[in-house]
């Protein structure tokens, strides 16, 4: 059983009354959403298309957490920037200068990739829900039990100080004047409902909870309050929020004795990384924006839907990209021939979004990246060839256009040592290494060759066969061995593209002089 329906199965036996299944994930907007964080998303995404094909009415929710504190510059934003750490995120001015805050800009870049990937959520911004004095009856109740809160804080380390114990509110309170968390919480009434503090900038303030709209509760307290006032069953964490006593297991505790609701079903999820000889990113940060680059968002969500969420695994940036898109083309192919058995992985392909997928009707990717640097990366050639060699099949001329570029901006970016180039001289080496059979091959290729009309015909390319065949004496690789003979004359590789579109690109005229030279 797939991993996603297993998990649904056990959200069902836990909370099986429930009418809704609320399905949560969230980020803090600190910089770029990457892939690893991506896995949260597509995790939470996958157990509610489960749940939804068990028949269960569900709520995908993703919070944003722009009420989080703006700690530190990422190294690739401004150094100015400094001057706002201790503000809300909500609260930090886009350093691009084309949203209303440093959070809106992140947000706004994932939202839209997420839409990319067919993946719409509920999104909740906590700094609205926390400025709405929605959650403010859960904050005066964290308030309220702030000492049982700080000992279920240190169950698992033991490290409790009956001083820090005495002045401990589980908030953060952003100061009325300069907006920042530098402020010291010096005293709540739960009989009046008055908060009392001060901060560094010298300003203090004591009012009711009801008119300071610049507080939230604290992270682990603030996941439970969220957990309850959501009635969420189910979210995924990472590995740091995952480890024994750590976030989740503290989290648990608080929500079950202080906010009185069940934790819900927890899967950790394990890291993504990317499987490359370079990174043509500062930082090395990838997101999902820039994994669509490369592949389309059908073959990404099938990478991290055929593996569990709690094992780590790396996308491919190099030569496996071809690979990757090679058995993507096969299985959904079988897919919607009905010919895949396996009812994991037709799971798996369903919650790719298969069925709006084109990559099986084309060209085969490997085709283009092939011929692509023969031709110098110029795609209208590219395109040409394909219509031209009837390679488009039912794909759309927009969908072929689509699958060139990602071929050009994988190899220019990723792959910048597939540049080659058409030779017009045979190498010294490779001639003197040519055995005599090959030689002949070589030779009876030529012939054939100038005999024919049109290389793309049933009858020249019969008739390669069967002259290969007849040369085989035996040797099953013989004739994938013959075809290595043109790549390695032509281009100095072992592999190319397919013969008539090599021969295309080439020219007929072209490769025959090569050949005469031999």
């Amino acid at each position: 059983m797939h991993w996603a329906m297993k998990t649904a199965e056990a959200i069902i036996e836990r909370y099986p009354n429930e009418e809704v299944y609320v399905c949560a994930s969230g980020i803090s907007p600190t910089s770029e959403i990457h892939i690893g964080n991506f896995r949260e998303a597509v995790t939470t995404y996958f157990v509610t298309k489960a749940l939804a094909q068990l028949g269960k009415r569900t709520r995908f929710i993703f919070s944003w957490d722009d009420y989080d504190v703006f700690k530190r510059v990422p190294d690739h934003l401004p150094s100015t920037l400094s001057r706002y750490i201790g503000m809300p995120l909500i609260d930090v001015p886009d350093p691009f200068g084309c949203h209303q805050s440093f959070a809106a800009h992140f947000e706004n870049e994932f939202e839209e990739a997420l839409n990319q990937y067919g993946i719409h959520p509920e999104f909740i911004n906590q700094s609205t829900m926390y400025k709405s004095g929605v959650y403010n009856e859960d904050v005066r109740l964290a308030l309220k039990m702030r000492h049982e809160i700080y000992d279920l804080l240190h169950t698992f380390d033991g490290r409790q100080d009956s001083a820090v114990r005495e002045n401990f509110y589980p908030i953060t309170l952003y100061c009325r004047n300069c907006l920042t968390n530098h402020t010291t919480v010096t005293g709540y009434s739960p009989e009046t409902d008055v908060v009392q503090y001060h901060c560094t900038c010298g300003h203090q303030e004591v009012a009711e909870l009801e008119s300071i709209n610049r507080i939230k509760l604290t992270w682990k307290a603030d996941w439970a309050m969220r957990w309850k006032h959501e009635r969420v069953c189910f979210e995924p964490g990472g590995h740091k929020h995952s480890v024994p006593g750590g976030s989740y297991d503290i989290s648990k505790l608080i929500s079950e004795q202080i906010f009185g609701r069940k934790a819900p079903f927890y899967m950790p999820y394990d890291h993504t990384g990317i499987k490359s000889k370079i990174s043509p990113k500062t930082g090395n940060l990838i997101t999902p924006k820039d994994l669509l680059e490369v592949y389309p968002p059908e073959i990404v969500l099938y990478l991290y839907s055929k593996y569990n969420a709690d094992h780590a695994f790396d996308i491919d940036m190099d030569e496996d990209v071809v690979r990757n898109y090679s058995e993507f083309e096969q299985i959904s192919k079988q897919y919607h021939e009905g010919r895949v058995e396996d009812d994991d992985l037709k799971f798996a392909l369903e919650l790719s979004n298969i069925t709006r997928s084109a990559s099986w009707f084309g060209p085969r990717f490997s085709v283009i990246a092939s011929a692509l640097p023969l031709l110098n990366d110029d795609l209208e050639m590219m395109e040409t060839l394909l219509l031209n060699e009837k390679q488009t099949g039912e794909m759309s001329e927009a969908s072929v256009k689509e699958k060139v570029l990602r071929a050009s901006y994988w190899i220019s970016k990723w792959q910048p040592e597939q540049k080659v180039a058409i030779k017009t001289t045979p190498e010294v080496k490779f001639i003197n290494n040519l055995k005599q059979e090959e030689r002949l091959w070589l030779q009876n290729f030529k012939a054939l060759l100038e005999k024919a009309e049109d290389v793309h015909s049933d009858r020249f390319l019969n008739q390669l066969e069967t002259m290969t065949d007849t040369m085989m004496s035996g040797d099953s690789d013989w004739d994938k061995a013959a075809f290595r003979l043109i790549y390695q004359l032509t281009i100095g590789q072992n592999t190319g593209p397919q013969i008539p579109m090599l021969i295309d690109i080439m020219g007929k005229e072209s490769l025959i002089a090569l050949l005469n030279k031999i």
